[in-house]
């Protein structure tokens, strides 16, 4: 029996010996259109699985979570927690473990479960730069029309010289 698996392990551990069981949750805002607002840092564990997920959901839709915000009620739910649970935090769904079961979203709203695949990374990226691309056509044209602008000035102030 490996060292990390000894009696004084908790009773997860206990009833899985080898990992294979990770995932990760986060909370999510999202806004009306469907697109993150704000979004919690991503909670692993290695042994629990879906019924990480499934808790996570149940804590929101009973009510029991007092913050709006995602960053706050990630806190809040793994004081909920107890010790059954294994779990580590990381800035994103991307830095930890997730291989078994992936990464799932929860939103705090309603409790709903989305599950966030790898293609979703690339979407949202996608989305960013078209937006980047807007912006910075924006600023363009802001800027040409300020020239313009100066230069019409100018010219008028030379009239009245």
């Amino acid at each position: 029996m490996p060292t990390w698996a000894s009696s004084q392990t908790s009773s997860v551990r206990k009833e899985l010996i080898k990992m294979g069981d990770r995932v990760s949750i986060s909370f999510v805002d999202y806004n009306d259109d469907g697109t993150v607002f704000d979004e919690s840092v991503a909670l692993f564990d290695h042994y629990a699985g879906q019924r990480l997920v499934e808790c996570a959901s149940k804590f929101i839709k009973d009510g029991e979570v007092k913050s709006d915000e995602p960053c706050f009620a990630i806190v809040e739910f793994i004081h909920s927690l107890g010790s059954d649970f294994d779990v580590y935090l990381k800035r994103d769904s991307l830095s930890g473990d997730n291989s078994d079961n992936g990464h799932y979203r929860v939103d705090i709203k309603d409790g709903s479960i989305k599950r966030y695949h790898q293609s979703d990374v690339k979407e949202e990226e996608n989305i960013l730069k078209k937006h980047n691309v807007a912006l910075r056509s924006s600023i363009l044209l802001a800027t040409h029309q300020l020239g313009k602008m100066k230069k019409d000035l100018e010219t008028e102030l030379q009239k009245c010289a």
